[in-house]
């Protein structure tokens, strides 16, 4: 499905702004070429290190999209959205109009129960769900929400490092390692077999610099002696 727009992210402008104006306009042109489908090749080494960071949010938010679409479009066919829970007052074995009944003894205390699903579409129920499938846990919360925990203690750890590495390194670091896969279960640091925090940014700032050194000295005026 063709899309007609896309999310652009302050944090971009911020991480870019102090770049040449050459290199700024070719990772914007970068950034809407690819959101729009264009194959990206041929970048300078400046700006393919920034657009490279850039390209994993966008492939997410493209993701998102096309599953949001899907979801709808097979909404579409089944006679749209799901319809919400019906809540009766007049029902004598739910009298105050619990989704599921008082009596209920798979839930004694008359906790709200609804199916994974259901906390999606029925954005209106404020409280916490209790999530009903093969896999629980015991707070109620869904896998992505579990993800986003994690990836804010991930935040609060990177955040150390502001003062060492200045704050556009730390947050390039931190939007590359907090890439989610397609289940939404882990994000690309997660699945490394090994990880020390300390190290992988010093390994970090090293290839930044050298690629910095690199684009630096193509961009040197040409000297001609006479």
């Amino acid at each position: 499905m063709e899309r007609s727009s896309f999310v652009f992210y302050k944090d971009w402008k911020e991480a870019i702004k102090g770049l040449p104006d050459d290199i700024r306009l070719e990772i914007y042109d970068s950034i809407t070429g690819y959101a729009f489908g264009d194959n990206i090749e041929g970048l300078k080494p400046m700006a393919a290190i920034a657009f490279n960071f850039m390209k994993t949010t966008i492939d997410r938010d493209i993701e998102r999209y096309m599953s949001i679409a899907e979801r709808n479009r097979n909404n579409g066919k089944n006679g749209g959205r799901p319809k919400k829970p019906k809540i009766t007052q007049n029902n004598p074995n739910n009298p105050v109009g619990f989704l599921e009944t008082q009596n209920n003894p798979n839930n004694p205390d008359g906790n709200i129960v609804i199916t994974i699903n259901d906390a999606i579409n029925n954005n209106n129920i404020k409280e916490k769900p209790t999530i009903v499938g093969k896999k629980k846990n015991p707070d109620g919360f869904t896998p992505a929400q579990i993800l986003d925990k994690r990836k804010k203690k991930f935040m609060d750890d990177c955040a150390k490092f502001v003062d060492i590495y200045g704050r556009e390194m730390v947050r390039a670091f931190f939007d590359y390692w907090t890439e989610p896969n397609k289940s939404l279960t882990k994000m690309r640091f997660e699945l490394e077999q090994t990880w020390d925090l300390k190290r992988r940014f010093t390994t970090w700032a090293n290839n930044e610099g050298k690629f910095n050194k690199t684009a630096k000295t193509e961009e040197q005026p040409k000297v001609a002696y006479v």
